[in-house]
């Protein structure tokens, strides 16, 4: 699992898919936000998974944020993973974009595989998630 090591409750979940048919591909996008007031998950909140490190730190709606990547690619697949992560009135809140695809070939045939497209999923993820602001 991706950076989903903290066990909390989910806020919002945000997506794009496109809808597996007679196409040998799939594609997702999405941005998750939840949030946990466990003692545990609290304090392991800004810890790094074993697989991989904050790599920076951002400032959302005025709050700072570690922020941790994570990428795997096998068997045809992937996934990409931004996780933004802060403690805020007692609570380990992590934003994440979350982007995978797969399929059996390459662009064009497989769009999923599609480096503009991947892109274009990165950008739009980042943008909602500068959005997010703590309301107190």
């Amino acid at each position: 699992a991706f950076l989903n090591f903290l066990e909390g409750q989910l806020q919002i979940d945000l997506g794009l898919q496109n809808q597996p048919g007679q196409d040998s591909y799939y594609f997702n996008a999405e941005v998750r936000a939840g949030a946990s007031k466990s003692p545990e998950q609290v304090t392991r909140c800004l810890e790094s998974d074993p697989a991989t490190t904050a790599t920076s730190t951002a400032t959302l709606g005025g709050t700072n944020f570690n922020v941790y990547q994570e990428s795997s690619s096998g068997m045809s697949q992937y996934a990409r993973v931004m996780s933004y992560r802060t403690i805020h009135n007692d609570a380990c809140f992590a934003i994440e974009s979350l982007i995978t695809g797969g399929g059996t070939g390459t662009p064009p045939a497989d769009p999923s595989h599609s480096p503009e497209l991947i892109a274009q999923a990165e950008r739009v993820t980042t943008e909602l998630i500068k959005t997010f602001k703590f309301e107190n």
